[in-house]
């Protein structure tokens, strides 16, 4: 029984063991996904960089380099991104510039923005999936920290199945050992008395033995008996059967007789 116990425990601690690095591992992939790769972290770098532009174009910009990072990643769209920074001007030519460097600037910008959101609507479906990897890659993600979550819950939950199918294991392990150990014990203690009861219970297999093929033969016997007396009974009763025919036979040739001898005397 202990046996058996100690056998379950090894096999949920197994089981445990499995859900557990399966735990692990999803946990690992999901912080691998949430975790934003080089290229990402240069990609956002880029996109606060280029909010250093006046303050009306800072939000394009953002939009700009995220776009360009997300394009260099994905590879859509990439030469047209490149060529709107090309055109979108710098803080120092816009500072160093006079009145008449000013303007340029401006009509510059102007230009690049137009380019720009010519970019984003011709790209809008190209990006969206690179978007969502770029969310994935180092932004909050409501899905994955669920997903995380989830992970974790169950990285818990199979370590405390893990504990639990230890303990068991061990327990189950503790009381076999004494259970083994107190048969020991008894076996010792008893040799000497099972040696000195040995030829009694022999001599007591060898009886029930005999006594059991003895039974055997007895009934083998009463069966035999009861044969014969079904047979003497039908013997009895054809003989009653034809001590009665014999009977009645002489009895009919009597009358016979006497009628034949009734008729004689009255026909003289």
């Amino acid at each position: 029984m202990y046996q058996t116990r100690s056998l379950e425990a090894l096999r949920m601690y197994e089981r445990a063991h499995d859900m557990h690095l399966s735990a692990k591992k999803t946990f690992k992939a999901l912080e691998e996904r949430m975790t934003p790769t080089p290229e990402k972290r240069g990609g956002v770098g880029g996109g606060t960089a280029g909010g250093g532009e006046s303050p009306g174009s800072s939000g394009s910009g953002a939009k700009k380099s995220n776009k360009s990072v997300r394009t260099k990643l994905f590879g859509s769209g990439g030469k047209k991104s490149a060529k709107s920074a090309k055109k979108t001007p710098s803080p120092r030519t816009s500072e160093s510039g006079g009145g008449g460097g000013g303007e340029d600037d401006r009509k510059r910008e102007e230009v690049g923005r137009e380019d720009a959101r010519g970019d984003e609507g011709e790209n809008a479906t190209a990006t969206a999936p690179a978007e969502d990897e770029t969310r994935s890659g180092g932004i909050f993600d409501a899905d994955l920290m669920f997903a995380a979550s989830d992970a974790i819950s169950d990285v818990v939950d199979t370590e405390t199945m893990k504990k639990r199918a230890e303990l068991a294991h061990k327990e189950n392990i503790r009381m076999a050992t004494k259970t083994m150990h107190e048969a020991l014990v008894m076996q010792r203690k008893s040799k000497k008395s099972v040696e000195k009861a040995r030829p009694y219970f022999e001599a007591k297999a060898r009886a029930e033995a005999d006594l059991a093929r003895r039974d055997e033969e007895v009934r083998t016997l009463e069966a035999k008996v009861k044969e014969g007396k079904d047979r003497y009974a039908k013997a009895l009763e054809n003989l009653s059967r034809i001590s009665e025919e014999i009977h009645e036979r002489r009895e009919r040739e009597r009358i016979e007789r006497e009628n034949a001898g009734g008729g004689g005397g009255s026909d003289e």
